[in-house]
């Protein structure tokens, strides 16, 4: 909450480490709200999208994941043979 502002409001900033490159902290974004609440929800969306964003980015290629996956150690059953013996 900014109590200086004629009126209260409330805002939501996005940062970005890796522009620190002073060490000081760099905020920009920032979205400008009316009330508590709204700023909260700002604030949890914007959390959820970066979270999102980030998780995408760190999925496994396809190639990895196959490359990961348990080798087969039995063949599947053949099915002619299944049923020839019925």
């Amino acid at each position: 909450e900014i109590k200086n502002a004629k009126h209260p409001f409330f805002a939501t900033w996005e940062r970005t480490p890796a522009n620190d490159a002073d060490g000081k902290p760099n905020y920009y974004w920032g979205h400008y709200l009316d009330n508590r609440q709204q700023a909260i929800e700002d604030f949890r969306r914007r959390a959820s999208e970066k979270y999102e964003m980030l998780a995408e980015q760190r999925k496994p290629s396809i190639r990895a994941q196959l490359a990961n996956r348990p080798e087969q150690t039995e063949r599947p059953a053949n099915r002619s043979r299944d049923r020839d013996a019925r």
